[in-house]
């Protein structure tokens, strides 16, 4: 299990964040990180208050939102 934890972890996921996408956070980038988390907790919220948090009816959600 180690092993196979490694390999995921420590060479796939070098490999990913060095060659195909970022997962590490830049410096660079803790402006755009920090808007688009205000932003989704904005729309969260917004979410939950057209839906009733989960709670209305199918009717509901589609007239509100």
């Amino acid at each position: 299990m180690f092993l196979i934890l490694l390999w995921g972890i420590v060479l796939f996921g070098f490999a990913a964040d060095r060659y195909a996408a970022s997962f590490v956070p830049a410096l660079q980038r803790i402006y755009i990180i920090l808007a688009l988390s205000i932003c989704t907790i904005l729309v969260m919220i917004a979410d939950a208050y057209a839906t009733d948090a989960g709670q209305g009816t199918l009717w509901a959600r589609f007239w509100r939102g």
